[in-house]
């Protein structure tokens, strides 16, 4: 009796996982993605920049792209397991091989506000195979988590020179 009782629990449990959908970024809308990619700092621009600046390379990304003009810094691809999402593609995919890159996109608001949206690029795969992975298949918790880092990792930054 025992066992027939956990068997069942067993392939309960199996079967809500299976009807459990993960919410990924593709399925949620543009106003949700910004509200998880975006936030507003109330700093001049010129400030905000350098702490994103800052935060990244203290991450260990190397800028490849910067743009003081347009607001606009990209990193390099950055090899390496690390981040929240990491899991995920390993668990989902089973590469061991897992490279990102940040864009960060920074609006003048007001002389002393800036709007930073954070957008990630995780992809699975080697150099041989080649490279595949997009934005939108991300889920919306690890998005969140990765983005909260670096938006407190700027406000940390921020703190610190005024």
């Amino acid at each position: 009796m025992h066992f027939v009782l956990e068997t069942s629990l067993i392939l309960g449990f199996c079967l809500f996982l299976a009807c459990v959908r993960t919410v990924t970024m593709a399925s949620i809308s543009a106003k949700q993605r910004d509200a998880i990619q975006t936030r507003v700092f109330k700093a001049p621009f010129y400030k905000v920049f350098r702490a994103t600046f800052v935060s990244l390379e203290e991450a260990g990304y190397s800028i490849g792209k910067i743009s003081l003009d347009k607001g606009i810094i990209t990193t390099d691809w950055k090899k390496g397991i690390e981040e929240p999402n990491d899991a995920f593609f390993l668990h989902k995919f089973g590469y061991e091989n897992i490279r990102r890159r940040i864009t960060v996109n920074l609006i003048s608001m007001s002389e002393k506000k800036t709007k930073v949206k954070i957008q990630g690029l995780t992809q699975y795969g080697d150099d041989f195979k080649g490279w595949q992975g997009t934005a939108d298949e991300i889920p919306v918790k690890v998005v969140k988590k990765s983005c909260q880092k670096y938006f407190k990792a700027i406000q940390q930054k921020l703190s610190l020179n005024k």
